[in-house]
């Protein structure tokens, strides 16, 4: 009697049972990168992620967009997850509303402060003005990124004319890169790519143009990235908790994780 009450149950639930079977193993294969996977092998693993989003500013000269991204006081104005800049040592020592020089570092604050804020350093390590014969570029980097989460950070624009012989319209070209040492940098890859996405195409142009509604959009979007980031750092936790309470328990000293190499 058993055994026909079992096969009447996954006859009825066969497609639910297989379902549960996929979510546990995907649950299994977060567990075993969280718990065990070292940082290293995590990053080998994975490591690097790319992002690339481009934008046209068809009013803005090349050189007034090199001047705006260059200097990091302005970054906040256009990314909705960035809450604040300040210089690495919390001195006045670099003038953030000014371009950054090659080798002055900065300090951006984002993610949800105070509740869960994240920090990074940025070391600008290439500033090229546009002229009328070559394009700008700006390029930064983070050896240490956000502890924990992602290390190798770069953040690099390409700032080129759209016409170089009237020099009016520019066209934007940014590529992010990290190496993620956590699945937490995996889950943050598709807020990073909308982020990036709203700060080019949107928040910025209107930000330049200087908009008499700039600042709603903005509220908007910082509005939405928080939403964002508030479920990602709730997975956060959440991944935080399970660890801790599993890797106490005695039956995950007879787990067996295979590392693919």
């Amino acid at each position: 009697m058993s055994e026909v009450v079992g096969c009447k149950h996954e006859k009825i639930y066969g497609k639910d049972h297989k379902l549960m079977k996929m979510r546990s193993t995907a649950a299994l294969t977060i567990f075993a990168l969280a718990t065990t996977a070292s940082p290293s092998s995590f990053s080998s693993a994975y490591s690097p992620i790319s992002l690339s989003t481009k934008s046209k500013l068809s009013q803005t000269p090349p050189i007034e967009l090199y001047q705006f991204l260059a200097s990091p006081a302005n970054w906040p104005k256009i990314v909705a997850s960035s809450s604040s800049v300040e210089s690495p040592d919390n001195t006045k020592t670099v003038d953030l509303s000014r371009p950054l020089r090659q080798g002055q570092s900065v300090n951006e604050i984002f993610g949800l402060p105070p509740l869960f804020p994240l920090s990074v350093t940025w070391q600008c390590v290439k500033s090229v003005p546009p002229t009328n014969t070559k394009k700008g570029r700006l390029e930064f980097y983070s050896v240490n990124g956000v502890p924990g989460i992602a290390t190798r950070c770069k953040m690099n624009f390409d700032i080129d004319a759209i016409n170089r012989n009237n020099n009016e319209g520019s066209n934007l070209s940014l590529e992010m890169e990290y190496e993620p040492q956590s699945p937490l940098a995996l889950l943050a890859t598709p807020i990073l790519t909308v982020d990036n996405a709203l700060a080019l195409k949107v928040l910025l142009p209107s930000v330049l143009l200087e908009t008499s509604d700039t600042t709603v959009p903005l509220d908007k979007f910082r509005s939405l990235m928080g939403s964002l980031y508030g479920g990602w750092s709730c997975a956060c936790l959440r991944l935080v908790i399970w660890r801790k309470s599993v890797t106490s328990s005695s039956w995950c000293t007879s787990l067996r994780i295979t590392t693919i190499a």
